[in-house]
């Protein structure tokens, strides 16, 4: 059984397999994102400082079954329910140039 990937993030994600061709999964049109709300507090050294609250998140669509939606890893950690989430696993894993990530070698469920 084949398994339905659809990237919510707002980047494209290049997965490497250990061997064979690459596959990009472009980025979301309009990804799911966090609302936040910003509350802010009182300056440290003339810094402004902020807490920040998280709420709902929006462009989620509903569950499909067979299908795994990619999104940021804070998307999932608001979505604690949902078993159709999948994050890159942005660790030691992932592959890097110049210390930037260039590809990843698995999800996180």
């Amino acid at each position: 059984m084949t398994s339905t990937l659809i990237n919510l993030s707002g980047h494209s994600i290049t997965y490497q397999p250990s061997s064979g061709t690459s596959l990009v999964i472009p980025a979301a049109k309009a990804p799911a994102k966090v609302t936040k709300i910003y509350t802010s507090r009182a300056p440290i050294n003339g810094i402004p400082i902020a807490n920040v609250t998280y709420s709902k998140v929006t462009n989620l669509p509903d569950a499909v079954a067979d299908t795994y939606l990619i999104v940021d890893h804070l998307v999932k950690a608001v979505e604690t329910t949902r078993t159709d989430l999948i994050t890159p696993d942005l660790g030691d894993s992932a592959i890097t140039s110049n210390n930037t990530i260039v590809a990843i070698t698995r999800f996180l469920i």
